[in-house]
């Protein structure tokens, strides 16, 4: 399971060193997604091959379906190098807005990385908005 904030820089070449605690459960080859919320989202592949499998029993003649799996496949392998980086694509670094420090968080089955600005503009609303976000969260039992 992944989980945890970490801080980390991109190098001028667009390699981002992933934390080491994460390398052995990411394997050698990663997946990068373009996530909804304007950051990256990073899953092992075995993860990323279950999303896939779930996604081929969509009925492909809906177009909701097909814009959909357009949005799923936009992605990009990444091998992981010996000192642990990936190196990410120009075009995805734009999307994510990622500059030189960026913020790693652990989220269950992958990581996201968000630029420092976009995460700390996230955190913002989330702080402002817990309660409202948690609450749901409350009538399934879960406590804190």
């Amino acid at each position: 399971m992944f989980r945890g904030v970490d801080e980390h820089t991109i190098d001028e070449k667009g390699r981002l060193s992933l934390p080491a605690k994460h390398r052995e459960q990411l394997g050698e080859t990663v997946i990068v997604w373009r996530a909804l919320d304007g950051q990256l989202n990073v899953y092992p592949v075995k993860v990323w091959e279950e999303v896939a499998e779930t996604a081929e029993q969509l009925n492909q003649l809906q177009k909701s379906v097909r814009r959909a799996m357009r949005i799923l496949y936009t992605i990009t392998e990444c091998d992981i190098d010996r000192q642990g980086r990936i190196l990410i694509p120009p075009s995805f670094r734009a999307y994510a807005g990622l500059n030189t420090n960026v913020v790693i968080v652990g989220v269950r089955d992958h990581l996201e990385i968000w630029s420092q600005e976009r995460f700390e503009q996230e955190w913002t609303e989330l702080a402002t908005d817990g309660s409202d976000i948690m609450e749901p969260l409350a009538g399934s039992g879960l406590r804190m």
